[in-house]
């Protein structure tokens, strides 16, 4: 007893499952199960009509009895012509055909439902997760959000095709049965128990073929994974010349797969074959035994045992396609609860004022911690004219970079406020401030695309007038027009076929095409040669007065030639004035880190 509640209590929260994940979808499923209750019902009437076509050529006195038989029998005596054989094989053909279309109809609206509902919980997703929180951006993994968008979303559409299956199957099944019963209550009343009991006895092998499709799953996911990994690191692989070991290795992962697979084709060939003796015992000791009948009606007979037979393989259909929904629940609810966590992590863009800059803006006493209540910045009271170079230094760890990521709103202060020309950046509209800060980071993120497509960086409204603007303030553009194609020239695989330094000035390229109000380089130029920092340097000189720049540092050349220099250090500033100040004094940081370093 405990164990069929369990069962209906797993049925109950499948459906549940189903109903939340395909919310949108109902209308559409609802015509699918309309298609497939019509398709069943134009086979049945199809093979009721034949049992009057088999009474031509058995010249079986006995009329078939049933209900349905009988109201064929009368409408087709309503027509002004006789319904010979010739007739009653056209419309049983007609039938059929209307049947294959409908079918058709329904292949196709079944197929097209999978894809809409692909492409908008795809496209929601992607929404959802670029309108989050940066810090819950932050908690996630990239490939837990990777694997959830394509590979959970793939397989949940897949869902939609199962399901339509289980629709069509389960429709055409009722259909069925109502008719043979109808020819025959007893004949499928039996068969139909004997059909359970068979079904029970298969179900050991079901449930061992289902292991091994779980066993094939992941296998094939470590697959992916090992390609991935050792393709991605294909250079240091074959540097240390262990191309025979990982082809080794990964010949034992295609190795297990040939056994599953074995394995999955001896359990498919045996569920599929087992059915046919036993059919073909159960349908022959059936035709005995009504045979010896006085009242038997062979035509009548026929073509209940075809619609028996065609009860089996819906039953079993119908089964399957739910066994393969059953497996893809666990996807539809990770999908759920990621749509659900996404939504409680909405950033707040309640911002309305349009971006104004022509006097300060001002970092008011900040002070920011996350979650944990660990306080990363205190304090911090910080100044910056419109067209004002500003330095901001200090050891890993001081909150240089969660500066700059709450001047781009990823952040909110725990205590005090950042504001520009007086007005709260809460109350700025969130695109349009951001539109305005434009942000260099040492992560280079460049597409395998042009130099020309990697500046405009999906944005139509910078034009080739912009790029080569933002290219020559960068000081890209004499290693660009030295490329064969110039702006046209592919860079590869995240760049690879650009130097660092020509990959910095492509970022920054970028971001001077948009015109932006604010820069900030956020160690923009940690990882480059001295010839490429140079370059740097000399592009931000160049902007001096005509945009404000923010510069974050280690390298303390880097911001020798800035307007004003903050130092922080736990959280706080220790320190600020004129670099070149600074410099002359002996106990300030900044003098002591640059002797330092020297």
């Amino acid at each position: 007893m405990i164990k069929f509640i369990k069962k209906i209590l797993n049925l109950s929260e499948v459906f549940r499952v189903l109903n939340e994940s395909f919310r949108g979808f109902r209308v559409k499923l609802l015509g699918l199960a309309l298609l497939g209750f019509l398709g069943g019902l134009l086979e049945s009437v199809g093979i009721n009509v034949l049992i009057p076509v088999f009474s031509f050529f058995t010249k079986s006195s006995i009329p078939a009895e049933d209900f349905i038989s009988r109201n064929i029998t009368k409408y087709l005596s309503y027509l002004p012509f006789e319904h010979d054989l010739i007739f009653l094989i056209s419309l049983t053909i007609s039938l059929f055909l209307i049947r294959a279309i409908v079918l058709i109809l329904f292949s196709y609206f079944s197929y097209t439902t999978m894809i809409d509902y692909k492409n908008q919980s795809v496209k929601s997703l992607l929404k959802s997760v670029f309108a989050a929180k940066w810090t819950f951006l932050l908690g996630k993994k990239l490939g837990y959000i990777q694997a959830t968008i394509f590979r959970d979303m793939q397989t949940t559409s897949d869902t939609m095709v199962y399901l339509s299956r289980f629709i069509v199957s389960s429709t055409g099944l009722l259909v069925y049965l109502f008719f043979a019963l109808n020819i025959s209550s007893g004949i499928t009343s039996l068969t139909l128990l004997v059909g359970m009991l068979a079904v029970l006895m298969l179900f050991p092998f079901v449930k061992k073929n289902r292991a091994t499709f779980g066993q094939m799953a992941e296998t094939e996911k470590l697959v992916s994974s090992y390609l991935i990994e050792n393709i991605s690191g294909a250079k240091n692989v074959k540097s240390l010349t262990v191309e025979d070991r990982v082809i080794e290795k990964g010949e034992g992962f295609y190795d297990l797969m040939k056994v599953l697979n074995m394995k999955i084709v001896v359990f498919r060939s045996a569920l599929a074959n087992f059915m046919q003796p036993v059919s073909l015992v159960f349908i022959s000791s059936l035709f005995y035994y009504y045979s010896k009948q006085p009242n038997f009606n062979l035509p009548s007979f026929i073509v209940t045992v075809y619609l028996i037979q065609k009860i089996f393989t819906y039953l079993d259909n119908t089964q399957a396609a739910f066994h393969s929904v059953n497996e893809q629940t666990p996807f539809l609810k990770n999908i759920l609860a990621f749509k659900n966590e996404v939504e409680k992590n909405k950033e707040d863009t309640s911002g309305k004022k349009p971006f104004k800059f022509s006097k300060t803006l001002h970092l008011d006493k900040i002070g920011f911690s996350y979650e944990d209540g660990h306080p990363i910045l205190s304090d911090i009271d910080i100044k910056i004219k419109k067209g004002e170079v500003v330095g901001l230094i200090g050891p890993s760890g001081a909150g240089k970079s969660s500066v700059a990521d709450l001047l781009l709103k990823f952040l909110k202060p725990t205590d005090g406020r950042i504001t520009l020309d007086g007005i709260d950046i809460n109350e700025i509209e969130t695109k349009s401030w951001r539109k305005s800060i434009g942000y260099v980071s040492q992560d280079v993120f460049l597409m395998h695309d042009t130099i020309e497509n990697n500046i405009r960086f999906y944005d139509d409204g910078v034009t080739d007038e912009d790029i080569k603007m933002g290219a020559e303030l960068a000081n890209a553009i004499e290693f660009i027009d030295k490329q064969s194609k110039g702006f046209k020239t592919l860079v590869g695989d995240r760049g690879v076929m650009l130097s660092g330094g020509q990959r910095q000035r492509i970022v920054l390229a970028r971001i001077l095409a948009r015109k932006p109000s604010v820069i900030i380089l956020d160690e923009a130029t940690s990882a480059l040669d001295n010839e490429s920092e140079l370059l740097i340097q000399k592009a931000i000189h160049s902007l001096k007065g005509r945009i404000t720049i923010i510069i974050i540092a280690h390298r303390l050349s880097t911001v020798m030639d800035a307007d004003r220099l903050f130092v922080l250090d736990n959280g706080r500033v220790v320190e600020e004035g004129d670099p070149k100040k600074l410099i002359e004094d002996e106990d300030s940081y900044f003098y002591k880190t640059y002797h330092l370093k020297k």
